[in-house]
C-alpha cells in the first residue's frame, strides 16, 4: 500500500513539478513519462521471471522488499531534491 501511494504522488504531482519547478517544457515532460511506461511495460515481465524464480530461505519476493526499500526510499526523495543542473 505505501508502495502505491508513493506512485500516486508521483502521478499526480511531478508533471506540475516538472512544468513549473524545473522549467520544462510540458512536451519534453510528456515525451519522458511516455518512454519511461514504455520501458516499464518491458522490463516488468522480466523482474517478475527473475523475481518468480528466486528461492531464499526469506521467500521470493521478501528479499527484494528488504533489499530494495531503502534506494527506492533515496530515489523517491532525490527526485524532488535535486535541483536543475
Amino acid at each position: 500500500m505505501a508502495s502505491s501511494m508513493f506512485w500516486k504522488l508521483f502521478g499526480s504531482y511531478l508533471m506540475i513539478f516538472y512544468t513549473d519547478v524545473f522549467g520544462l517544457p510540458a512536451a519534453a515532460v510528456g515525451t519522458m513519462f511516455f518512454i519511461t511506461r514504455i520501458w516499464d511495460s518491458v522490463t516488468d515481465p522480466v523482474v517478475g521471471v527473475i523475481a518468480d524464480r528466486t528461492h531464499t530461505r526469506w521467500g521470493k519476493f521478501r528479499p527484494y522488499l528488504l533489499w530494495l526499500a531503502i534506494p527506492f526510499a533515496f530515489i523517491g526523495v532525490i527526485t524532488f531534491f535535486l535541483r536543475r543542473i
